[in-house]
């Protein structure tokens, strides 16, 4: 039986490695997740998610920088995602804070804190830069990112 530090440092070697395969088998399958960017999901939609976002960039890499047990089944992860948008070509560094919550050797809960106003002026540049920090801009950018998930899950 593994402790659930092990389990932390499997799901972000497993995410490091791009290995949807080994995340979804750490996940519950009723697992609750929240990113800034793509909202509330749970489930199947999980993963879809991560494959979506994250599967098809040829240069991505995840350096862990903090983990933290707790307690009760909480944990806090630090880390850094390194890419290049696919939209933009620009080379991304987004500072990421985790909260995961295990029960019963799974993964039941995970919530992503980071700044969209960071992302968005290393995505879009001065535009983002300028703009990024306007709710109005972040839920336009949020809508269409949740759109393009939820259809790539569920084809319309």
């Amino acid at each position: 039986m593994e402790l659930p530090l092990q389990i932390m440092e499997s799901y972000f070697t497993a995410f490091a490695e791009r290995d949807f395969n080994k995340m979804k088998l750490l996940y519950h399958q009723d697992i609750s997740y929240f990113d800034p960017l793509c909202g509330y999901l749970n489930g199947d939609q999980v993963i879809s998610m991560l494959e979506e976002i994250y599967g098809c960039l040829n240069d991505f890499r995840l350096e862990q920088t903090g983990i933290r047990d707790k307690g009760d089944g909480y944990f806090i992860i630090d880390f850094i995602v390194f890419y290049t948008s696919l939209k933009s070509g620009n080379k991304i560094a987004l500072k990421i804070k985790a909260y995961l919550k295990m029960d019963n050797q799974k993964i039941t809960e995970q919530s992503h804190g980071y700044s969209l106003h960071d992302l968005f002026k290393q995505e879009f540049g001065f535009v983002g830069w300028l703009l990024g920090w306007n709710r109005f801009y972040q839920n336009r950018i949020k809508i269409q990112t949740r759109k393009k998930i939820l259809n790539s899950i569920i084809p319309l």
